[in-house]
């Protein structure tokens, strides 16, 4: 029986790959049946795949079978669910429609469904929110004041959160079915390749002649497997298995190698051209292009990888260690490293083409898929392809059904939100909170942000704080791209963020540190991720494609930003070209944090200070490189 299971699973997870390919490349199949029968699937893969046959005493008989009548019963709710929504979508189209009891019950069993499915795959947050939502709108009610609200039929709020499109079958299902899966099937695929072998050589032979060596490896690495994967969770693992042990014994301490890969990873996210699930809604909510947003994205994710480079260069520094010229660097990787890394470099550079083309997202991640399978077939033994591929297939599957299913969650909650008008009442209430501050607003926004993404993946904190805290920041005249990027860095780099930082836990796993002396050290490693968003709202020409971009603006957000990062990581790290005393390094992370106040005179003082320290840096270093070479 459960090998049935099994096989049934594994086909509907290989249908939902290939149904992912097929629609962007020859677009979507009505959504009326589409749709649900998309989520349907989703969903029986996601119950089967956390069934409670493997969480409870399997050894009890009472409890076994308790078990199996309840993933059945679920089952059943499914099947008839989608079979109802389906029957009546042409009526659902037209508005003209009549529930019937039955109809009531079983979208409000589907609602629930979905809700407990969410809890099984990714825990207690998103199912907390969602759960208190509905809470809120059945008996809203009964609430005092301005947390009261209109008090709604059952009617109305299945109707409004199952049966149309607006809800759970709204636009975040919509974008997930024509953009997003695709890139999911091509991330799984791109893996199940063993491209990663030879990109993990390549992030080693070129880092070979720094200091850091794999420390360093590992942010080339990381930045690399960003796009085969959007969570910070699976990066680390894909490369932290490698880099972290190579890290620790090149001398790096435990803590210190797992706090950069759990950095490293968890910016995968920002970094272009494929930034992960969110980034694709992102693109929707805030009416741009997605090349446009990957265009914006591409100096900040950029200023990161540099912050996290200086970081591991001054480890390196303080334990001593040095750099050697003498490593064959990428000359030393062979012919066949190069042509294997071929199955990454061709389908990254047909996405990139595609998109600069002006086609859609979903037809770039088509043909990049498609050349993904082409090239494999050469970079590969064509006697083991079918072995590799149609399990990678199946693989996408099953991450494409998790998605599905926690977009029909976050879905539920949309349609409470707009039925409610409760995002609104909390945007005027914070307003009423923080006057016209903006400073104030984007802070709550941040710690909104790194709450919710705890514990969270990336995608429904994202849509949650820009349906909530988005529109306080619009009304304060930041343009809707900043803002929406804004909100996405923060729920990014929430993975990283004590006490619950996911990124960091996996890394520590790995490493054998300890979990919150991990997540510390990946915060004070990934420190300049959480400067970055407030400097770009405030000089949006960092972003590159803002009306109104001012070049002399973005030069000068650049060199505040450089001196920023020098002083902020030599203060954390305690060194730069020598050991710093606590009163340097107090005064270094003043002159950072003072270099991007938003008060010219300050500015200018505290950049002429910074230049100072710099030029004492570069004086002692040429005074250090004297004295060796005498000895």
């Amino acid at each position: 029986m459960n090998r049935i299971i099994a096989m049934g699973i594994s086909i509907l997870s290989l249908v939902l790959a290939l149904q992912s390919i097929y629609c962007s490349g020859f677009g979507l199949f009505n959504p009326m049946i589409h749709r649900p029968l998309a989520l349907g699937g989703a969903m029986l893969i996601v119950l089967y795949k956390f069934t409670l046959l493997k969480k409870w005493d399997a050894d009890k008989l009472l409890l076994k079978t308790a078990a199996i009548l309840i993933d059945l019963a679920v089952t059943i709710v499914i099947i008839i669910a989608v079979w109802r929504y389906i029957a009546i979508g042409e009526q659902l189209e037209d508005g003209f429609f009549e529930l019937s009891n039955f109809d009531k019950y079983v979208a409000l069993a589907m609602i629930l469904v979905i809700l407990d499915l969410t809890r099984r795959a990714f825990g207690l947050p998103l199912f907390i929110i969602t759960g208190f939502s509905l809470v809120y709108v059945f008996w809203g009610e009964f609430l005092p004041g301005i947390f009261q609200n209109a008090g709604y039929s059952m009617e109305i709020i299945v109707t409004d959160v199952w049966l149309s499109t607006s809800g759970i079958m709204g636009m975040p299902m919509a974008v997930m079915l024509n953009m997003v899966l695709i890139f999911i099937t091509f991330g799984v695929l791109l893996e199940g390749t063993k491209v990663g072998d030879a990109l993990m050589k390549i992030s080693v032979a070129a880092s070979s002649r720094f200091r850091g060596g794999p420390a360093h490896a590992a942010v080339i690495a990381s930045a690399l497997f960003g796009t085969m994967s959007g969570s910070p969770v699976a990066n680390v693992v894909g490369t932290g298995t490698f880099t972290i042990p190579m890290t620790k014994k090149h001398g790096f301490p435990s803590v210190f190698a797992a706090g950069i890969e759990a950095s490293a990873s968890t910016a995968g996210q920002i970094l272009p051209p494929v930034m992960g699930a969110a980034a694709f809604l992102l693109a929707e909510y805030a009416g741009v292009s997605y090349l446009k947003v990957a265009i914006a994205a591409l100096v900040p994710g950029l200023l990161f990888y540099f912050s996290l480079f200086i970081t591991v260069e001054l480890e390196a520094a303080r334990l001593g260690f040095k750099a050697n010229p003498e490593s064959g660097g990428l000359s030393s990787l062979s012919r066949k490293d190069w042509i294997k890394s071929l199955t990454f470099i061709i389908p990254i550079a047909v996405i990139i083409f595609v998109l600069v083309n002006g086609r859609s997202p979903a037809n770039a991640g088509f043909w990049g898929t498609i050349s993904l399978l082409i090239i494999g077939l050469f970079n590969l033994d064509w006697r083991i392809y079918h072995k590799i591929i149609f399990p990678a297939l199946v693989k996408a599957g099953k991450a494409c059904a998790e998605i599905l299913t926690v977009v029909g969650c976050v879905g539920i909650l949309i349609a409470i939100l707009d039925t409610t008008g409760a995002g609104l009442k909390f945007a005027q209430f914070i307003l009423s909170f923080t006057g016209e501050s903006l400073f104030i607003s984007l802070i709550l926004t941040m710690i909104g942000c790194i709450i919710l993404g705890m514990g969270m993946p990336t995608f429904p904190a994202y849509l949650v704080i820009v349906l909530v805290l988005g529109p306080v920041i619009v009304q304060m005249g930041v343009i809707a791209l900043v803002m929406h990027l804004f909100i996405f860095y923060f729920g990014v780099f929430s993975h990283i963020t004590p006490p619950v930082a996911m990124a960091s836990y996996a890394a520590a796993n790995v490493a054998g540190s300890g979990p919150i002396e991990t997540c510390v050290a990946a915060f004070k490693i990934g420190l300049i991720g959480f400067i970055i968003p407030f400097v770009f709202v405030y000089h949006p020409s960092l972003l590159l494609v803002v009306e109104n971009f001012d070049l002399f603006d973005m030069i000068i957000s650049l060199l505040r930003l450089v001196f920023a990062f020098f002083m902020i990581n030599t203060a954390v790290m305690g060194m730069s070209v020598f050991k710093l005393a606590p009163k340097e390094r107090f005064l270094r992370l003043i002159t950072g944090f003072g270099v991007l106040l938003e008060f010219p005179s300050l500015q200018i003082g505290f950049g002429l200070m910074s230049l100072i320290l710099i030029i004492i840096d570069l004086r002692r270093r040429k005074e250090i490189i004297s004295v060796a070479s005498v000895i």
